[in-house]
Protein backbone atom coordinates (compact mmCIF):
# COMPACT_ATOMS: atom_id res chain seq x y z
CA UNK A 1 0.00 0.00 0.00
CA UNK A 2 1.13 3.56 -1.18
CA UNK A 3 1.08 6.03 1.52
CA UNK A 4 -0.39 9.95 0.42
CA UNK A 5 2.96 11.95 0.70
CA UNK A 6 2.76 14.46 3.64
CA UNK A 7 1.41 18.16 2.58
CA UNK A 8 4.49 20.56 3.19
CA UNK A 9 3.90 24.04 2.80
CA UNK A 10 5.25 25.87 0.12
CA UNK A 11 8.57 27.33 0.93
CA UNK A 12 6.76 31.33 0.48
CA UNK A 13 4.27 29.74 2.78
CA UNK A 14 4.58 32.38 6.64
CA UNK A 15 2.31 31.35 9.36
CA UNK A 16 1.23 34.51 10.82
CA UNK A 17 2.61 35.88 13.88
CA UNK A 18 1.43 33.90 17.21
CA UNK A 19 1.20 36.74 19.57
CA UNK A 20 -0.86 38.63 16.92
CA UNK A 21 -4.81 39.37 17.41
CA UNK A 22 -6.79 37.66 14.90
CA UNK A 23 -6.92 40.74 12.16
CA UNK A 24 -3.79 41.66 12.87
CA UNK A 25 -2.50 42.62 9.07
CA UNK A 26 0.50 44.89 10.71
CA UNK A 27 2.13 41.25 12.12
CA UNK A 28 1.05 39.34 9.22
CA UNK A 29 2.90 41.67 7.03
CA UNK A 30 6.21 41.53 9.73
CA UNK A 31 5.95 38.07 9.40
CA UNK A 32 5.56 37.40 5.79
CA UNK A 33 7.85 40.17 4.81
CA UNK A 34 10.68 39.20 6.70
CA UNK A 35 10.64 35.54 5.72
CA UNK A 36 13.76 33.59 5.27
CA UNK A 37 14.34 33.53 1.59
CA UNK A 38 18.23 35.03 2.55
CA UNK A 39 19.47 38.31 3.09
CA UNK A 40 19.65 39.44 -0.75
CA UNK A 41 16.02 39.03 -0.96
CA UNK A 42 15.26 40.87 2.04
CA UNK A 43 17.75 43.71 0.78
CA UNK A 44 15.72 43.68 -2.70
CA UNK A 45 12.13 43.20 -1.13
CA UNK A 46 12.80 47.00 0.70
CA UNK A 47 14.45 48.63 -2.09
CA UNK A 48 10.98 47.70 -3.95
CA UNK A 49 9.11 48.48 -0.87
CA UNK A 50 10.50 52.06 -0.76
CA UNK A 51 10.43 52.90 -4.07
CA UNK A 52 7.24 52.37 -4.36
CA UNK A 53 6.46 54.55 -0.98
CA UNK A 54 8.56 56.70 -2.85
CA UNK A 55 6.05 56.93 -5.83
CA UNK A 56 2.98 57.66 -3.99
CA UNK A 57 -0.38 56.36 -4.00
CA UNK A 58 -0.43 55.76 -7.43
CA UNK A 59 2.52 53.68 -7.84
CA UNK A 60 4.66 52.86 -10.67
CA UNK A 61 4.53 50.11 -13.73
CA UNK A 62 6.37 46.92 -13.25
CA UNK A 63 8.61 47.60 -16.37
CA UNK A 64 9.46 50.82 -14.15
CA UNK A 65 10.41 49.22 -10.81
CA UNK A 66 12.47 46.62 -12.81
CA UNK A 67 14.68 49.27 -14.83
CA UNK A 68 14.96 51.36 -11.81
CA UNK A 69 16.55 48.44 -9.40
CA UNK A 70 18.33 46.42 -12.01
CA UNK A 71 16.18 43.40 -11.15
CA UNK A 72 15.25 40.88 -13.54
CA UNK A 73 11.82 41.11 -14.32
CA UNK A 74 11.29 37.08 -13.01
CA UNK A 75 13.27 37.93 -9.81
CA UNK A 76 10.97 41.18 -9.70
CA UNK A 77 7.67 39.24 -9.73
CA UNK A 78 8.48 37.10 -6.93
CA UNK A 79 9.41 40.48 -4.55
CA UNK A 80 6.38 41.61 -5.78
CA UNK A 81 4.17 38.75 -4.75
CA UNK A 82 5.63 38.51 -1.59
CA UNK A 83 4.78 41.95 -0.60
CA UNK A 84 1.33 41.27 -1.94
CA UNK A 85 0.23 38.52 0.27
CA UNK A 86 2.26 40.47 3.05
CA UNK A 87 -0.87 43.44 2.43
CA UNK A 88 2.33 45.72 1.86
CA UNK A 89 1.68 46.45 -1.91
CA UNK A 90 -1.03 46.38 -4.24
CA UNK A 91 -1.77 45.71 -7.73
CA UNK A 92 -3.78 46.85 -10.77
CA UNK A 93 -4.10 46.48 -14.27
CA UNK A 94 -3.98 49.51 -16.47
CA UNK A 95 -3.96 48.47 -20.07
CA UNK A 96 -1.20 46.14 -20.39
CA UNK A 97 1.08 47.53 -17.42
CA UNK A 98 0.61 45.92 -14.00
CA UNK A 99 0.73 48.96 -11.20
CA UNK A 100 2.04 48.33 -7.93
CA UNK A 101 1.78 50.92 -4.74
CA UNK A 102 2.53 51.07 -1.28
CA UNK A 103 -0.68 49.82 0.64
CA UNK A 104 0.08 52.90 2.82
CA UNK A 105 -2.83 51.98 5.45
CA UNK A 106 -0.93 48.51 6.19
CA UNK A 107 2.84 50.39 6.29
CA UNK A 108 1.25 52.34 9.02
CA UNK A 109 -0.03 49.42 11.07
CA UNK A 110 3.00 48.27 10.84
CA UNK A 111 5.27 50.75 12.01
CA UNK A 112 2.69 51.63 14.78
CA UNK A 113 3.10 47.58 15.91
CA UNK A 114 6.75 47.93 15.69
CA UNK A 115 7.12 50.98 17.71
CA UNK A 116 4.03 49.31 20.10
CA UNK A 117 6.39 46.65 20.37
CA UNK A 118 9.67 48.14 20.57
CA UNK A 119 11.74 47.18 23.53
CA UNK A 120 10.45 44.37 25.14
CA UNK A 121 7.79 47.03 26.11
CA UNK A 122 10.66 49.49 28.12
CA UNK A 123 10.46 53.21 26.90
CA UNK A 124 13.09 53.52 23.80
CA UNK A 125 16.08 55.82 24.11
CA UNK A 126 15.79 58.57 21.59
Amino acid sequence: MIKPARHVPPRWWSAPVASAAPNDYAAQAASTASAPDGPRALDNRLDVFRLLVQAGPDGMPAGAVAEALSIAPNTLTFHFDRLRMAGLITVRRDWRSMIYAAQFDTMNGLLAFLTENCCGGAASRP
